[in-house]
């Protein structure tokens, strides 16, 4: 009896084990999605990265990258979302929102056949 519950717990931690190691290998992938007043809204990957702090750090760099293409355009910076617009006019705003997600889930949802 006390061989058989040794077993059981062994193969518990082995199962526990193994899923925590998949979760560390785990990719993480930085996306951005594009909406532009009158165009359709886009969504793509810009990298992927092996830790989630990786993917963190390079979001942080698109979002500076953003600040430098349009110095005198007006931006607002929330979290991982960046607007951009012109100064004389609200309606040409672009709107990038940042995401870090691990390489299994695909921001635009579930492809049909």
């Amino acid at each position: 009896m006390m061989r058989r519950r040794s077993a059981l717990l062994l193969i518990a931690l082995y199962v526990l084990a193994s899923a925590a190691t998949a979760y560390a290998e785990c990719a993480w992938v930085l996306w951005v999605r594009t909406q532009v007043p009158g165009q359709a809204t886009t969504t793509s990957v810009l990298g992927a990265y092996e830790a989630r702090a990786e993917c963190k750090n390079a979001e942080r760099e698109e979002i500076a990258g953003v600040r430098a293409k349009f110095p005198s355009a007006k931006m607002k910076v929330d979290r991982e979302t960046v607007w951009v617009w012109n100064e004389k006019s609200a309606a040409t705003m672009i709107t990038h929102d940042y995401y870090c997600l691990p390489d299994t889930v695909d921001p635009r949802g579930a492809k049909g056949k």
